[in-house]
């Protein structure tokens, strides 16, 4: 186990004591799995669905991490075909996520249960599901288990499919779907009072308190620890739907990416150059997020990335030519800045040149890349 030396572990198995909880644990798993609940598509036996939900009540806080447990109890849920109770799911889902705050199978079964009842999901008890990611992230900032589930319930915040995407503006999400669909294309099939009506969406002052507490809270997150790849990385879903706050276009997700650079990137990058975090969030700002479309005007974005790269360069001065990461943003921007100026134009070659000695230098700084750095510069010239 993690942080135990094998002397440690043998010994703690070895305790008669342990072995007897072992033994009554193991006990209590095979009659979870041993209990017959009937065909899947037969008449459900209601008896063994609810001694199946009482012994996994019992189990799983012990060990939040059997999936085949869980599945069995959203099962015996379905078979007794009734609106289960969500407070008793969050209860036991949140018992067991003290024990194990990354348990993947703990995380889904609460993700599912609150998919089950989408009229809760605009209720008071969005609050008590946010406040609960805050606690633990504030634990633990890096835990994704958490920034998915905190995702996924501002996606259904947001008014759209309860999966968590984000409707920012437009038909397609800019936030991917967080549950599977059954068959019939509901997250499950005992939805309180159906799906029809259930949630209304909110309003537009609603959606925007939304995306601004988000905002808000990663802020604080990066404020705290600008190393946070997971709060930048939620940061980054929740761009568009800030530049549609700001009043959308590609004036807005330029301003809004040159205040990221400004804000976020560069003063992570000269407190520690060789983080790597925030120099894939400044690649993702200028290479996805702020670059214009096929017909957009790319003079103010060309400006951005000019300023980037020198930026970039002053750090590499003040930090002595000895900063991969830092190399490798300017070659980023100089790339990008190529792609945007016309054939034969002289920056544009000059970017290029520049972006190549970028790739000697990243080779002579990290050797055991050098081969990389070598197919990178074959494919840039041909």
């Amino acid at each position: 186990m993690h942080n135990t030396t094998k002397t440690e572990w043998h010994a703690k198995t070895s305790n008669p004591k342990s072995k007897a909880k072992a033994v009554r644990y193991r006990g209590a798993v095979a009659a979870v799995v041993g209990t017959n609940l009937g065909p899947p598509s037969g008449n459900a036996d209601p008896t063994s669905a609810r001694r199946v939900l009482a012994a996994t009540a019992a189990v799983l806080p012990l060990n939040p991490d059997q999936s085949t447990l869980w599945n069995r109890r959203r099962r015996s849920l379905q078979l007794l075909d009734l609106p289960f109770s969500l407070s008793d799911e969050l209860k036991l889902t949140a018992t067991c996520l003290h024990r194990n705050p990354k348990s993947y199978a703990a995380w889904h079964h609460r993700k599912w249960a609150v998919a089950a009842h989408p009229g809760s999901t605009v209720s008071g008890s969005l609050d008590a599901e946010i406040a609960l990611t805050t606690e633990f992230l504030q634990a633990d900032g890096r835990n994704f288990h958490c920034w998915n589930y905190r995702r996924f319930l501002a996606g259904a915040a947001l008014g759209g499919d309860i999966d968590g995407s984000w409707p920012a503006g437009g038909a397609v999400p800019t936030m991917g779907p967080q549950l599977v669909a059954t068959t019939d294309g509901a997250a499950s099939a005992h939805m309180e009072g159906g799906t029809e009506g259930a949630t209304e969406a909110p309003s537009v002052t609603g959606r925007e308190a939304v995306v601004r507490r988000e905002w808000e809270f990663t802020t604080a997150c990066v404020s705290a620890n600008f190393s946070n790849s997971s709060a930048l990385h939620y940061r980054s879903k929740l761009l568009p739907a800030t530049a549609v706050l700001r009043g959308g276009g590609a004036g807005a997700r330029l301003a809004l990416a040159e205040e990221e650079l400004r804000d976020v990137v560069r003063p992570a990058a000269y407190t520690d150059p060789e983080d790597q975090a925030s120099w894939w969030y400044g690649r993702f700002l200028l290479a996805e997020f702020a670059r214009p479309d096929v017909d957009g005007s790319t003079s103010e974005y060309a400006r951005l990335l000019r300023e980037e790269a020198e930026s970039v360069r002053e750090l590499i001065e003040v930090e002595g030519d000895k900063c991969r990461w830092a190399w490798s943003g300017l070659r980023t921007a100089l790339v990008l800045l190529a792609g945007v100026l016309p054939e034969g134009d002289a920056e544009r070659k000059g970017a290029e040149e520049e972006a190549g000695r970028c790739l000697e230098k990243m080779a002579t700084l990290d050797p055991s890349r050098r081969g990389r750095y070598r197919s990178i510069a074959v494919v840039a010239e041909g």
